[in-house]
């Protein structure tokens, strides 16, 4: 027993050892005494191999002693400890770029700031450190784009987020004056730059579809179905002003293309423009009252306004079960609008179909939860949350210990925009005349671009030349 209580002793000491070190690494670091900062994080290290924040501040400290090579080892390391942590992927982008290496630099800033939506922990200079990259890659537009972004973002967090916009303001200026923005990259070259560009979005690789895009925009600006898939790939990067650029560019081509006028929908929410939002939605369903994925959008949207619009919301949801009644997302969305409007009953049912048709859809399972605890029925309460974060842990961070309606509902909005998102991203939630799912190649182009005519053809092989030059580059 007393070689045990020496060993617990031994380890305290050790652990209270290494805080002591990181903790005067922090202080050397903000002394600007760089080279102590990294020693003595180096000394936590040793005596504690797994701490994680010493490899990030030492990263940080490497930095700014121009050791990137040493930087991005530790920033790395501390990456696999916490894979995917956006605040480490950050610090690894701000080193490639700072070496030169603005490919891996962008595509770093992309998964950051994909995962800044997934986990709802806002933080503008993202978008700005997203806008350095473009600055020394000498797209002087596309940077100004997340400059604005990152100042909006800063302004709707002025209140719950101390000096946000003088961070942004500094961080963007500082970079400004130190780096002149670079040359711009000449267009990628290819045959048939259009055809290559579609080929690299439906592979997923959006940035690369965009360089070609340019390539095809630059030879003819008026090809309406190009400035809507660009708009399209911006979308997908979380490029949402450049995205708006491209998609009004669209509609003014070609009024008709419904696509384009929901994803300007997608994109204007994106940017917590909520009426713009709204108008563009209802374009698209102008133009195609049968558009199921355009009025979920619309739905989620009234949903997510302050106040809510929650009748117009029940509304909408009510008219994609119209046409596809075994749409688990419009199915669970009316039962949230239905539960606040006081139609219990209506939520339950809901989302017991929602449950019926998709047995996977682990929010249904939760948002049940929340309206038995709201009834008084605890017991039935937390058998639900349980087969909810069963199917789905991350869950639990949503609803476990909300009590309220009103408080789960908030807590459901977080991840509204990611939703969009994935819902932006595949179509195959829906099915008849809403859903692309069925559609593949040139035909799943021209399904999102609103063209079902064209997308009926390439199903059964009578797609004309006009068709493949609108949705295959020719082909």
């Amino acid at each position: 027993m007393r070689s045990l209580f020496l060993l617990l002793c031994a380890c305290e000491a050790w652990a209270q050892t290494a805080q002591a070190e990181f903790q005067r690494g922090l202080n050397l670091g903000e002394q600007r005494n760089f080279q102590g900062a990294v020693e003595s994080f180096s000394r936590a290290i040793q005596l504690n191999p797994r701490y994680e924040r010493a490899y990030y501040y030492r990263a940080q400290a490497l930095a700014f002693l121009g050791n990137y090579d040493a930087a991005l080892a530790d920033y790395d390391r501390a990456l696999q400890f916490k894979p995917g942590y956006f605040a480490y992927v950050a610090g690894r982008t701000e080193v490639n770029r700072d070496r030169g290496m603005l490919g891996l630099a962008i595509r770093d800033a992309d998964r950051a700031i994909a995962e800044h939506y997934r986990s709802d922990q806002r933080n503008p200079l993202l978008f700005a450190l997203r806008g350095t990259i473009f600055w020394r890659m000498g797209l002087a537009r596309e940077a100004e784009h997340e400059f604005a972004m990152a100042r909006k973002m800063a302004y709707e967090l002025r209140n719950s987020l101390d000096n946000s916009i003088q961070s942004v303001e500094r961080y963007v200026t500082d970079y400004k004056a130190r780096a002149p923005a670079g040359a711009r990259p000449r267009p990628v070259p290819a045959r048939n730059p259009y055809e290559q560009a579609l080929a690299a979005s439906d592979k997923g690789d959006d940035r690369l579809a965009v360089s070609y895009f340019d390539t095809a925009l630059e030879a003819n600006p008026t090809h309406a179905e190009a400035n809507f898939f660009r708009g399209r790939s911006y979308f997908r990067l979380y490029q949402y002003g450049r995205a708006i650029d491209d998609l009004k560019q669209a509609v003014r081509l070609n009024p008709n293309l419904t696509g384009a006028w929901r994803y300007l929908g997608l994109s204007y929410f994106g940017m917590w423009q909520d009426d713009e939002s709204l108008a563009a939605y209802s374009e698209a369903l102008k133009r195609d009252p049968k558009f199921a994925d355009a009025y979920l959008n619309r739905a989620q949207t009234y949903l997510s306004m302050k106040p809510p619009r929650r009748r117009e919301a029940v509304a909408d949801f009510g008219a994609v079960i119209s046409l596809d009644p075994t749409n688990a997302k419009a199915l669970n969305g009316r039962a949230v609008a239905s539960q606040a409007l006081g139609n219990t009953q209506g939520a339950i049912a809901d989302l017991q179909q929602a449950i019926k048709v998709q047995p996977k859809a682990a929010r249904a399972y939760c948002n049940m939860g929340v309206i038995l605890g709201d009834l008084g029925r605890k017991a039935e309460e937390q058998q639900w949350y349980n087969r909810c974060w069963a199917i789905d842990g991350n869950e639990r961070a949503w609803y476990e210990g909300q009590k309220k309606w009103a408080d789960a509902y908030e807590a459901y909005h977080r991840e509204l925009a990611q939703m969009l998102a994935s819902v932006s991203s595949s179509s195959s939630s829906s099915s008849g005349s809403s859903s692309c799912g069925g559609y593949f190649g040139g035909g799943a182009r021209a399904c999102e671009a609103g063209d079902r005519q064209a997308a009926d053809r390439f199903q059964s092989n009578s797609a004309n030349q006009s068709d493949k030059n609108k949705y295959s580059g020719g082909w």
